[in-house]
């Protein structure tokens, strides 16, 4: 009688397999942002941990040689003071401070910068442009801003405080732009408030605002720069729609406006290309969210661009 090969063994057992035991796509998004064709996003591993990934251009998406963490990145792809892009991320390891850190993609070097001596119970979000880096500290029910030169030549320096959590910010050649979370009076949720602050010396404008209830609502994932535009994503819910995303946008020269649901389901994060107004943006969203009276799920988040999504 003829002894099958381990090779033909293995083979009849993959044919024998349901289709069901094919393994589940490991999530991929979170935190997201993109600048001159780089996009830059966080990974789960199989062993629970998250890995920075990145793409330029139309070649192959590659896992950053940056040591993996054991909480999804916050990340912002900007520039240093001639202009070349670099990303930066908080680092925080375990209940220790955290440190930022500013990466060259194309070396893959990094560089790292204090924070400032600010009480905080969350690691900060952070954005860099024109080799300065801002972030929030956040210690509710307050946040606070700061400013560092990215080649830690100067010391930090508060830019603004104020009342509320400041969930997520950008920065750009139009200032700066953040996400305040606030608890609505006599109700169990919350108010999502998108801020925009032309330069230092000016006061901080209203954009847009949502709101969560007891029936629903929607509130603010994310903020970003786009060329002239303010762009930011919006996630919610309703009693007769389980989660829905949608993409805002205004042009900061001409206060033109518009939104537009994006495809799929629950919407974690939408970064517009900073530096391409007119490229797709990259989304991070749960396509088939459940109805859970919450949030979309984690575990079953992905990437998918928008395209044309300045158009009404």
């Amino acid at each position: 009688m003829r002894v099958p090969t381990l090779l033909a063994v293995a083979l009849a057992s993959a044919a024998a397999a349901p289709a069901s035991a094919a393994p589940r796509p490991r999530p991929e998004g979170y935190d997201v942002s993109q600048r001159a064709g780089w996009r830059v996003w966080t990974a789960r591993s199989g062993d629970g941990t998250y890995r920075l990934r990145l793409r330029h251009g139309t070649g192959r998406a590659w896992t950053s040689a940056v040591r993996p963490s054991g909480e999804p990145f916050a990340v912002d792809l900007g520039t240093d003071a001639a202009g070349h892009t670099e990303v930066v991320y908080p680092r925080c390891e375990g209940d220790g401070p955290c440190r930022l850190a500013v990466l060259d993609p194309v070396t893959a070097r990094a560089r790292f910068l204090p924070l400032a001596p600010v009480a905080s119970d969350r690691a900060p979000r952070v954005s860099i442009h024109a080799g300065v880096v801002t972030y929030a500290v956040r210690r509710a029910p307050w946040s606070t801003v700061v400013r560092v030169p990215a080649d830690g030549s100067r010391a930090p320096a508060i830019l603004l405080e104020r009342r509320g959590v400041i969930t997520d910010l950008d920065t750009g050649p139009h200032g700066l732009a953040y996400v305040v979370s606030e608890p609505r009076p006599g109700v169990a949720h919350e108010t999502t408030t998108v801020h925009w602050r032309p330069s230092p010396h000016r006061r901080a404008r209203r954009v847009t605002a949502f709101g969560w209830g007891e029936e629903g609502g929607a509130g603010v994932v994310s903020v970003a720069f786009s060329g002239r535009r303010l762009v930011w994503g919006v996630a919610g819910s309703a009693p007769d729609l389980i989660g829905f995303g949608r993409i805002g946008w205004r042009d900061l020269r001409t206060g033109r406006h518009g939104d537009r649901p994006v495809p799929g389901g629950w919407l974690f994060s939408a970064a517009p290309d900073e530096a391409r107004p007119d490229a797709a943006a990259l989304l991070a969203i749960d396509p088939a969210p459940v109805d859970n009276g919450d949030s979309g799920d984690d575990d079953r988040q992905l990437l998918t661009p928008l395209r044309a999504w300045w158009r009404r």
